[in-house]
Parts: C-alpha cells; sequence; structure tokens
C-alpha cells in the first residue's frame, strides 16, 4: 500500500522555512538514503559523522523526491520543494511520526 500525506500536514508544528516550491504536495514516502529515493518522495538531507545527505540533494532529486529536508541550502530544480530546518535529525523524527501514525 502506498500511503500519500499532504507536507503541509507533516510539517504542522515545526519550525521551517520555505526555500523553494510550495508545501501543498503529497509525499509518498519518507527516505533518508538517496539510493531508496523514488517518485513523489521526501528525502531528509542528514549530516552524519563520515557522510552529508545534503551531497546527494541532486541524486535525490533526479530519482523523483519531490520535497527535500535540509539544513543548509542546496541546488535542485525549481520542481523540488526544499524546505529549511535548524536540524535535519529532529525533524525526521517529527515528520517521521507523524507520517507513520496513520498507517
Amino acid at each position: 500500500m502506498i500511503l500519500h500525506k499532504e507536507l503541509s500536514f507533516l510539517l504542522e508544528g515545526l519550525a521551517f522555512s520555505v526555500l523553494q516550491g510550495s508545501t501543498d504536495v503529497e509525499i509518498t514516502d519518507i527516505v533518508n538514503d538517496s539510493r531508496k529515493a523514488v517518485e513523489g518522495c521526501l528525502f531528509f538531507c542528514i549530516v552524519g559523522n563520515n557522510f552529508d545527505g545534503h551531497d546527494m540533494a541532486d541524486e535525490a532529486a533526479a530519482k523523483g523526491a519531490r520535497v527535500l529536508i535540509v539544513s543548509r541550502p542546496v541546488a535542485v530544480p525549481e520542481s523540488v520543494t526544499v524546505i529549511l530546518v535548524e536540524d535535519t535529525r529532529y525533524a525526521m523524527a517529527f515528520i517521521g511520526a507523524a507520517y507513520y501514525f496513520f498507517l
């Protein structure tokens, strides 16, 4: 079953800025691994000890990611919504809770 969620719903209560695009989009999945990015998904750009997910923003967008959650600006096509948050790990927990609550 593919679950669709409205981005504006998933962001309710989270401090964020829209760098480009709109929050009025449907999300088909949420991922933090660019290899798992699919058409319509939301991709979290997570900064780790050895890897920065922001470096994979363009790959996720090329695979069809509709939304990127970032902690710094990234260059992706204008068709992709980019949401800036202070902490992408916190945003992943927050959005994940909202996304999976209604499964």
